[in-house]
């Protein structure tokens, strides 16, 4: 209110246009057959390896060793597991891929089932040349342990792996 009195502005209707600068169709990524390794991205212990199948249709011989555990409720439990998925999993269309599932074995000298998940993407080459492939992973440990039940778990980890 200026000077007491109510006052209104208005722009009126103003017309527009837009334009679009057209972007490249994005580039299929076809996995390629060969032995992948990488790392955790958290910088913890060692490598992960697999192997991509000829064709780039399946994961196999998956391999991390020594991820790291954190314990519920802490205890003098070891601090890492090895992750080893022997069998396939498949690569869908879009180069993304999925293997889960549980084992059975020995944890601090108890029978333990050990749950694991790895998902991840084919990005395709890198402006560095290799072919670059990124995903998460996650393993969890469930136990007994002086007659309690203990859970162990490595919680979501990323990782990224290149072709050797």
């Amino acid at each position: 209110a200026a000077s007491g009195a109510r006052e209104r502005c208005t722009s009126n209707d103003l017309s527009w246009t837009t334009g679009h600068d057209p972007q490249p169709a994005p580039l299929k990524v076809v996995p390629v057959a060969g032995t992948y390794s990488g790392k955790l991205n958290s910088g913890e212990y060692g490598q992960l390896t697999f192997f991509a199948s000829p064709g780039g249709t399946s994961l196999l011989n998956i391999w991390v060793p020594n991820i790291g555990v954190a314990c519920t409720p802490a205890g003098s439990f070891p601090g890492s597991v090895n992750l080893s998925i022997l069998g396939g999993s498949a690569i869908t269309p879009n180069a993304s891929f999925t293997a889960t599932g549980t084992q059975s074995g020995v944890f601090d000298n108890a029978n333990a089932k050990f749950t694991y998940s790895l998902a991840g993407h084919f990005e395709g080459a890198t402006p560095a040349g290799p072919v670059t492939v990124a995903g998460t992973l996650r393993e969890d440990v469930v136990f007994a342990a002086s007659g309690a039940t203990e859970a162990c778990t490595s919680n979501d980890l990323a990782w990224t792996a290149t072709r050797s």
